[in-house]
């Protein structure tokens, strides 16, 4: 059975907020960006927000969303998928069509 997934995925490298607590001294203030990876399917962007779902069908329905300040986005990357007809096709599920190669259980 073919699914067409009819998001686009993509790779998003963001700096997401972090909170800490408990008395400190302002100069021990952590300053480092967060960087983060979240990988999804497009489902929709405006000015503010890209919105991302993790698990997608053929008839548009979306699971794990998340919506990320466009502000905080780094880099955007789009992945191959089987919709764009450039994604490697594995002969089952053990063998990885990525650099990793075949899983340590296969």
């Amino acid at each position: 059975m073919k699914v067409r997934p009819p998001f686009p995925l993509v790779a998003i490298v963001w700096d997401d907020a972090s909170t800490d607590h408990g008395w400190q001294h302002v100069d021990e203030d952590d300053t480092a960006r967060n960087l983060v990876l979240t990988v999804g399917f497009l489902t929709r962007e405006d000015e503010h927000y890209i919105y991302l779902a993790s698990t997608c069908d053929e008839q548009r329905n979306t699971n794990s969303r998340i919506k990320i300040p466009r502000g905080m986005v780094s880099t955007r990357t789009e992945v191959a998928t089987p919709r764009r007809g450039n994604a490697r096709r594995s002969k089952n599920a053990d063998t990885a069509d990525s650099p990793a190669g075949p899983s340590e259980s296969g």
